[in-house]
């Protein structure tokens, strides 16, 4: 798991350069001079054509990516053992399957009377939330109270859901945000 998260950094971290390259040499153009020109010219290619191709690609690989623009919703490094397993009272629990004998941490909107609350209230002090672990099949509990569904900043209504992050010790790395709708 931790060498696909290294390959995905990697990844992302050669988009970002070379989105960075072709910016740079859009700046450079205004001075009549063109990197990828002289590149071709040099190597007798067409390699501007590639290099094109491949910032189009990431570009738009990039854009759709969610964390890209909610970065906070991805792999993060803390180290599991900081984070205790506790158990949630509540009326509704999902199964979900992990990796065997690995905590999860999750957390869901509080259940409101108010039938579209804005999002810090839905939360509120984040008490409808536990840290379970899978089984040696994989399988984990959440139990919580079933929560409302609330409206964002943008004014967009979000059904109710849980959000959960698996808590993988190895390399203290934490899975990105997963949710579930019900």
């Amino acid at each position: 798991m931790v060498s696909n998260i290294y390959t995905t950094i990697s990844f992302n971290i050669f988009m970002n350069v070379l989105i960075f390259i072709v910016a740079t040499n859009a700046v450079l153009t205004n001075f009549n001079f063109n990197i990828f020109d002289k590149i071709d010219s040099f190597t007798g290619l067409t390699i501007s054509k590639l290099i094109y191709f491949l910032t189009g690609f990431s570009i738009i690989y990039l854009a759709i990516k969610k964390q890209t623009w909610l970065p906070f919703l991805g792999e993060t490094i803390i180290p599991s053992s900081l984070i205790p397993e506790t158990h949630n009272e509540g009326n509704t629990s999902i199964k979900i399957k992990i990796k065997p004998y690995t905590k999860v941490a999750y957390w869901s909107s509080l259940p409101s009377l108010d039938e579209k609350p804005s999002v810090d209230k839905a939360y509120g002090n984040y008490s409808n939330a536990g840290v379970s672990k899978s089984d040696k099949d994989g399988f984990a509990i959440l139990t919580f109270n079933k929560g409302s569904g609330y409206i964002v900043p943008s004014g967009r209504y979000i059904k109710p859901h849980i959000h959960y992050r698996e808590l993988n010790t190895e390399y203290s790395m934490i899975g990105s945000v997963k949710t579930i709708y019900f």
